[in-house]
C-alpha cells in the first residue's frame, strides 16, 4: 500500500495562558426609575488557556445575564463567567460575584 502524498506536515499552535477581564452581561432593566450606579466583579479577572491564536482572540470572559430588573440598592449576585471559543478553557473556577448598586435616576 502506497499514501500519496508520502510525506503529511502539521502545525500546531502552541499552548498560552493569559488573563482577561470579566465583563457582566445585564439583563433587565431597574424599576421605578432605578439604574445602575456601580458594579464590580470579584474576581475582576480569570486565567485563560489554551491554543495561542485562540486565546489571543479572546478579549474578555462574559458572564451569565444578571437580572438587575427587581434590585432597590445594593445586591450580590452569584454567576459563572465564560468564554465563546470552545478551544479555550479557564484555569480555575467560572464562578464570580458580581456586586451592584442601583440609584435612582
Amino acid at each position: 500500500m502506497r499514501a500519496i502524498p508520502a510525506e503529511v506536515q502539521f502545525e500546531f499552535d502552541r499552548r498560552m495562558t493569559r488573563s482577561i477581564p470579566v465583563q457582566v452581561q445585564w439583563k433587565g432593566e431597574g424599576t421605578n426609575g432605578y439604574v445602575v450606579a456601580r458594579s464590580f466583579v470579584l474576581p475582576d479577572t480569570l486565567e485563560i488557556t489554551g491554543p495561542a491564536g485562540h486565546v489571543q482572540g479572546i478579549a474578555a470572559a462574559t458572564t451569565d445575564p444578571v437580572n438587575v430588573s427587581a434590585v432597590v440598592g445594593t445586591s450580590q449576585f452569584r454567576v459563572n463567567a465564560y468564554v465563546s471559543d470552545s478551544y479555550v478553557r479557564l484555569r480555575s473556577s467560572p464562578q464570580v460575584v458580581v456586586t451592584v448598586s442601583m440609584r435612582k435616576k
